[in-house]
């Protein structure tokens, strides 16, 4: 008998199990946040680069905005697919590291990644066929009321200060959206900055615009990168030249 599919349900904004872990995450990677363009509406799709790991806890623990994030679906699944995706794409590939190093580490944080990802409200994200399931629970959040956060840039070959390449999910949730409820959710982009311990979020955009212009999804997914590095090269690119 095929087991039925579990109805997806926003994540709650009170997450107890991971207010253990956040005070802790937040001492490492709490950041400034800094709004150029006014509050974010409650309703949007944010867009931010990666910066390797430490971008979603970040922004997690700093940014005063409930949102529920895109995620490896790996992280979600058992142990064995998180360990083997831990260390074999996301230390040996994303991050060049050693196989020791990254068996070591890849064992040590699939014990307890699941939960840690659980609480920061992240749904699977998918490169088949399932891929639609990604947009099914996204839009269930956008309906309730909340945001999603997306970090589209392609880290295949790693996680660099500017995104090469972006993928466009976040062009196709929105336009999915305004297709069933007419309304244009606004993008916004956003760059987390380690090193400062800053996340400056940068101004919204629309997706409908840019198709009126003639811009495909992939368009507009490099037009969203290109927003995301304009907040690096305008707040940190000078220092990180030592200038």
């Amino acid at each position: 008998m095929k087991k039925k599919n579990k109805e997806y349900k926003v994540p709650s904004r009170r997450q107890p199990i991971f207010a253990i872990f956040k005070p802790i995450f937040k001492l490492f990677l709490g950041s400034e946040v800094v709004n150029e363009h006014g509050e974010i509406p409650k309703r949007a799709i944010l867009i931010s680069n990666h910066s390797a790991k430490s971008g979603p806890m970040s922004i997690e623990v700093s940014l005063n905005h409930f949102n529920v994030k895109w995620g490896a679906h790996e992280m979600l699944e058992g142990f064995k697919q998180r360990y083997l995706y831990l260390r074999n794409v996301l230390y040996m590939q994303k991050l060049g590291k050693g196989k020791v190093y990254s068996t070591i580490k890849g064992f040590f944080e699939a014990c307890f990644s699941k939960m840690v990802y659980k609480g920061m409200k992240f749904i699977p994200t998918y490169t088949d066929i399932r891929f639609s399931k990604t947009i099914k629970m996204s839009m269930k959040v956008l309906e309730a009321d909340a945001s999603i956060c997306i970090f589209p840039e392609d880290s295949n070959e790693g996680y660099f200060d500017v995104l090469t390449h972006a993928f466009p999910g976040f062009a196709v949730l929105a336009e999915q959206y305004e297709k069933k409820h007419g309304e244009d959710v606004p993008i916004v982009p956003m760059y987390y900055h380690k090193k400062s311990r800053k996340i400056i979020v940068g101004e919204a955009f629309y997706q409908s615009k840019l198709r009126e212009e003639g811009l495909s999804r992939e368009q507009i997914a490099e037009y969203g990168k290109d927003k995301i590095n304009e907040i690096y090269f305008k707040n940190f690119a000078k220092s990180e030249d030592g200038k």
